[in-house]
């Protein structure tokens, strides 16, 4: 897909006329679409397409709408977004920054299943910190999240094959929704993990008192902070950095530490990046780095990013596809993107 073939939208009225149009002339396209502010450098269009493509399901068109102008001007918000989507053509959407943490409808809790070597999805009524997919349930605007599914099969790809559960402590680059979902996911299924924050402030999501926290459990933005947390760790304890921060916050300073705490304590560490990079050309000499520490290893976040969107098309178009398939088709999207 080059950038003239792409259907981005800036404009709220200019996106409800192209959906609109396709349904007052009778068309037999639908559609899916992402949300969000300053999203043009997204992959997801390419890779709903790839999708669609790779598993020949014709006349679903994906799109994009950056909300960068209409939030300027105030006329955009999320309730058009709900209403457009009891239109029949438009089949969910995804939601990503800044839009994941606001109090969606009929939100559902998402849970993945192998049945008969399909993939199940199970979604159950309850509360979500973040929220990435909407979709139609009995004529219901209905939200849910893949990201976490997403998240924990990148982890158990990359052979930490409890995903979440593999780390004993857990180290989280800010405090968006992502981070709220993961304290959230690890309260409920081990007591065996800590966790603690890099950020600027401290999140109202989680108790200082929290036994559960290491050390104080809130550090400032810092080489140093890195330096003090990973001195608290043991050298037998698995480790993660999950890094939560938006695309254009450097992380850089993260590094140095590790690298100099490596070689006296050769910690098993994974820096995980949630943030994904098209090639290894964009990666920074100081993640480079990391590919050549003993015990440490370096996860970019497109398994993720591509993971997420499968689960999201499951939900939308009820595919049944086998985890092999579903792995076939995370490695085909993945090659064609390079």
């Amino acid at each position: 897909m080059n950038d003239t073939d792409r259907s981005i939208f800036f404009n709220y009225d200019t996106l409800v006329s192209k959906i609109s149009s396709s349904l007052s002339s009778k068309s037999q396209i639908k559609y899916g679409l992402l949300i969000g502010r300053n999203i043009s450098f997204s992959l997801s269009d390419r890779i709903h397409s790839l999708i669609y493509h790779l598993l020949g399901i014709k006349n679903i068109e994906y799109l994009i709408y950056d909300t960068k102008e209409d939030s300027c001007n105030e006329s955009w918000d999320i309730k058009k977004i709900i209403s457009l989507l009891g239109k029949d053509n438009l089949i969910g959407a995804s939601i990503t920054t800044p839009y994941k943490t606001i109090n969606y409808p009929n939100p559902s809790r998402l849970t993945v299943k192998l049945s008969d070597s399909f993939i199940n999805l199970s979604l159950t009524n309850e509360k979500l910190y973040s929220v990435n997919t909407l979709y139609k349930y009995q004529s219901r605007i209905c939200s849910t999240s893949t990201d976490l599914l997403g998240l924990e099969y990148s982890l158990k790809e990359s052979g930490y094959r409890e995903g979440l559960k593999s780390f004993t402590n857990i180290i989280i680059l800010g405090s968006g929704g992502m981070s709220q979902a993961v304290v959230d996911y690890i309260k409920k299924h081990t007591t065996k993990t800590k966790i603690c924050f890099i950020l600027r402030s401290i999140p109202s999501f989680i108790d200082s008192t929290d036994r559960s926290l290491i050390g104080k459990g809130f550090y400032p933005l810092s080489s140093q902070s890195v330096e003090e947390i990973l001195n608290l760790v043991s050298t037998s304890e698995q480790t993660l950095i999950l890094n939560t921060l938006l695309k254009d916050v450097d992380t850089s300073w993260c590094f140095s530490p590790i690298t100099k705490l490596n070689k006296l304590k050769k910690q098993r560490i994974c820096f995980m990046d949630l943030n994904y990079k098209k090639d290894l050309n964009s990666i920074l000499e100081e993640e480079r780095s990391f590919f050549n520490l003993e015990g440490v290893s370096f996860i970019d976040g497109m398994d993720m990013l591509i993971a997420q969107a499968i689960y999201s098309e499951i939900i939308w178009n009820k595919l049944k596809i086998s985890l092999k398939e579903f792995e076939d088709l995370l490695d085909n999207i993945k090659l064609r993107l390079v």
